[in-house]
């Protein structure tokens, strides 16, 4: 069973929808808790704060923030990258997915999430679209990393 405080905490992370979707610009229709990626970022050797607008930086940090307020519960975030279909294509969109979840893992934990908090990054590459392909708007919307709130019982 869960403590008060650690289903507070759940419940709080829940009803924020702590999501984190990134790409390159924020369009007036996104959501305020969307991050953005450039596309084709980050690049192997490049660096996470690079790839994000400044928006999307200052959004990642309440999201770390939040994640480090939870770190005395059982709560878990997974952290799932994904891409649009024209930056990329077959196994170069699963990497590139992934890269963007590792670089996300890294920067939270360098903020002072626990890495035991953390599980290890995943990459869907253009699986699950969540904004169509054949649109700018729509392509910016799927060049994401997404977190997952895991609960256990």
């Amino acid at each position: 069973m869960f403590s008060a405080s650690a289903r507070a905490v759940a419940l709080t992370l829940m009803l924020i929808g702590l999501f984190s979707i990134c790409q390159t610009s924020v369009s007036a229709d996104a959501d305020v808790r969307t991050i953005y990626f450039k596309t084709g970022m980050p690049s192997a050797n490049g660096h996470l704060e690079s790839a994000l607008d400044e928006g999307s930086l200052d959004i990642l940090g309440w999201d770390a923030d939040l994640m480090m307020r939870s770190a005395k519960t059982k709560v878990r975030f997974e952290i799932i990258g994904a891409t649009d279909s024209s930056e990329c294509s077959g196994s170069e969109c699963i990497e590139l997915s992934k890269r963007r979840a590792r670089f996300v893992r890294g920067w939270l934990v360098a903020r002072g999430v626990p890495a035991g908090a953390l599980m290890e990054p995943k990459g869907i590459g253009t699986a699950s679209p969540s904004g169509d392909n054949s649109t700018a708007v729509g392509r910016a919307r799927n060049r994401h990393v997404e977190f997952g709130i895991l609960i256990p019982n």
